[in-house]
């Protein structure tokens, strides 16, 4: 992963890619440390937002998982499954 040269110890290819790894967590880190999550009602958000407080607004609504429109396994219908040929 180094390498000794004329002008000292140098990294390889191999030995720069985990330098090149954590630079970009802390550029993950970084972009991650310029947004701000709030949470409130409706009416708190919506009135946040007026005011300029957020550049952009996202609401979500929760919902039970049993209330979801779900896809129902089928029925079995009674005939035979086709004989898989070898």
């Amino acid at each position: 992963m180094l390498k000794r040269g004329p002008s000292g110890v140098e990294p390889t290819q191999y030995g720069a890619m985990p330098a090149d790894y954590v630079e970009s967590i802390v550029d993950l880190a970084d972009k991650a440390d310029d947004f701000h999550i709030h949470s409130g009602t409706s009416f708190d958000l919506m009135d946040g937002a007026v005011r300029g407080q957020y550049d952009f607004m996202l609401e979500c609504e929760l919902q039970l998982h049993a209330d979801m429109n779900v896809l129902e396994p089928p029925e079995p219908s009674g005939m035979p499954l086709p004989l898989a040929s070898a």
